[in-house]
């Protein structure tokens, strides 16, 4: 097993290997659990592992455990809810939370449930996993002395990183990506969401759910940027067993997430918390996460300690989250969504010189700078760029106002100079009512931005915010332009079939986006804007499916967007190549291969004009095999 980050690989010293029980105190069976595992375990040659017994003065209950799972061969998990003294069933928090780490370190676990919780339902990530039930500490015994002997043929040393999940029993490529890998390229944060309520509950009303939710998504929709799912809505991924594995999916791909935890809270929810507290040790790098409570006395004790948000109605939630989610949005773009040339680049010696350091910070911070701007919709046609500077000077620097009136509504584009400005006037003016209409204000879209654009050209000089704010364009050379005019005008020699070519393939009329005295210059100036608002793939394929059998068309088409095969083979021959100088059984020689494999492709004109081209290098992902290669595609999504 592998040294992986914060995270200490120990089972090779011990005499005999340890196996994790996770289990309640507060139930009844709790010493029949413990006689029976401490009976069973040593004639398997394991000693049972219990977190209350490993006192360690210099770690928080949290971190031990991770630790003592992580180092564990095995883990047995009481999943059984029980009876309090006054009658209520208690859900075993921490044992669900272990559970989840147990997952995500991708332990050998087995689960247990005591006969008394028949009547209770499983929840829902849990049903058809295989569960023993025990009556007391005979019926345990029998049941262990059965199962132990299976388990003994799983290897101790699997990879923490193995992409075979021994939970799952199948190969899952999530396995061994970095929790931020999966970001790369993608316009959009995603948040995972859990609302607090377990609707099998008794006491669960929907009406309460609802209430919570329309908050939630009230905050969450003012960011055009982001986009959230909630974890009891996940469905089952195509090609896995189980719900679960949607869950494991979730935490692995989102960036941060907010967990509500009140004391009716579900399973899942813990789950999920105790994956993503592994993947902060594994990784050794936080991921960001707001926890909701009515008090701190709702958590269970493997969460004390986090800076939790207090709130007691959806007013205090609102506001709260108000004043949180920016900082937690800032977070996440330095530690996760920020571009860098690859994933894990720091893990790398840093030869970088101290300016070429700032160029770069520089240039990634201009790369978000689309968050200083703020959208506005649904205003009066009387309104003018003064009056918008003067508003939004109430909340802070307003760099530039871009105003246009010819749509039926008037918007503006407004450039403030800090992010947290234009969040603030989000947050104040959205909904206000201003000369007569009640205006829309919000973060603005790529779509936003291209059309904003192109309506408003003729009214302000372009600069460099503009050149911000596109999206990365791979302009054609003057040669490609040519080929492709000459041939969109044979194929299509009259304006009217022009026209329908446009309408069919990009739903848009032409005469609202090119013009001209001539054929050729309309086409001039059609391949112009879609080369501006990034729909230059769409218009070459729209022409390719409207009139399939024009030689020039099909000829251009293979030369601007070659085939995704073709240029993953020229990779696939680099990795292969340069591989013998790094050693790709570690991540860092991966990563290490990986630089220099992007290196050999940016130093290559024409290979790196055509990667540009690919639209979606995920497509890579289906084609390329080797070690380092999801490092390479999360490099190259980079410049998409």
């Amino acid at each position: 097993m592998q040294n992986t980050g914060g995270i200490h690989p120990k089972y090779k010293n011990y005499e005999r290997q340890k196996c994790f029980i996770g289990h309640s105190l507060g139930a009844e069976w709790c010493a029949d659990l413990q006689s029976a595992c401490d009976e069973i375990l040593p004639k398997f040659n394991l000693e049972p592992w219990y977190a209350a017994d490993q006192f360690t003065p210099t770690q928080t209950l949290r971190e031990k455990v991770v630790e003592l799972i992580a180092n564990s061969r095995f883990g047995i998990y009481d999943i059984s809810s029980w009876e309090d003294r006054d009658g209520n069933w208690q859900l075993p928090r921490n044992v669900y939370l272990e559970l989840g780490i147990a997952i995500a370190l991708n332990r050998p676990t087995l689960l247990l449930r005591h006969t008394s919780n028949q009547e209770l339902q499983l929840p829902k990530c849990l049903q058809s996993i295989k569960i023993l039930d025990f009556a007391g500490i005979v019926t345990l015994k029998k049941a262990l002395d059965a199962q132990l002997p299976q388990w003994i043929d799983v290897p101790p040393d699997r990879d923490w990183l193995n992409r075979f999940c021994i939970f799952g029993n199948q190969v899952c490529s999530f396995r061994d990506k970095h929790p931020w890998e999966q970001k790369w390229g993608q316009e959009k944060i995603t948040c995972h969401i859990s609302d607090g309520f377990d609707k099998n509950h008794p006491r669960y009303h929907q009406s309460e759910c609802e209430e919570i939710r329309g908050v939630f998504e009230n905050i969450f929709n003012r960011y055009s940027n982001l986009t959230f799912n909630y974890l009891d809505e996940l469905s089952l991924v195509d090609g896995y067993q189980y719900l679960l594995c949607s869950h494991c999916q979730t935490v692995r791909s989102t960036p941060f997430a907010l967990y509500r935890i009140l004391p009716n809270t579900s399973a899942e929810t813990f789950i999920a918390i105790g994956m993503s507290l592994a993947l902060d040790k594994l990784f050794e790098s936080n991921i960001p996460r707001v926890i909701l409570v009515k008090s701190e006395r709702d958590l269970p004790s493997l969460l004390r300690g986090y800076d939790v948000v207090e709130a007691c109605n959806s007013k205090e939630i609102k506001q709260k989250l108000k004043e949180r989610l920016p900082k937690i949005l800032n977070m996440v773009r330095e530690t996760t969504w920020k571009p860098r040339p690859l994933p894990f680049i720091d893990n790398l010696v840093d030869t970088t010189s101290e300016d070429e350091q700032e160029q770069i910070v520089n240039t990634d911070t201009n790369y978000l700078n689309s968050e200083r701007f703020v959208y506005v919709d649904n205003l009066s046609y009387e309104i003018t760029k003064e009056d918008i500077v003067e508003v939004w000077s109430e909340y802070g620097q307003v760099v530039k106002v871009n105003l246009n009136t010819d749509s039926n509504t008037a918007k503006a584009l407004v450039e403030m100079a800090e992010i947290d400005q234009a969040t603030a006037s989000i947050e104040n003016l959205d909904e206000a009512e201003w000369m007569g209409r009640v205006i829309k204000v919000r973060h603005p879209t790529a779509e936003d931005i291209s059309r904003f654009q192109l309506n408003t050209k003729s009214q302000d000089e372009p600069d460099g915010n503009d050149n911000e704010l596109s999206s990365a364009i791979n302009r054609l050379s003057g040669q490609e332009l040519k080929e492709l005019n000459y041939a969109i005008c044979s194929a299509f020699p009259s304006k009217t079939n022009l026209d329908m070519m446009v309408i069919y393939g990009l739903n848009i009329n032409l005469n609202t986006i090119a013009s001209g005295d001539n054929l050729r210059e309309i086409v001039f100036n059609l391949i112009q804007w879609a080369e501006s608002t990034g729909n230059l793939e769409k218009l070459v394929k729209a022409a390719c499916d409207e009139n399939p059998h024009n030689r020039e068309l099909q000829a251009v088409r293979k030369k601007i967007y070659p085939k995704v095969s073709d240029i993953a083979a020229e990779i696939q021959q680099l990795l292969e190549e340069l591989e013998k100088s790094y050693p790709i059984d570690t991540t860092r020689g991966k990563i290490a291969l990986a630089t220099e494999v992007v290196q050999q492709i940016e130093n290559n004109p024409t290979l790196r004009a055509r990667v540009l081209r690919v639209g979606a290098v995920n497509a890579f992902e289906q084609l390329l095999s080797h070690p380092a290669a999801s490092f390479v595609i999360g490099a190259l999504e980079e410049w998409q």
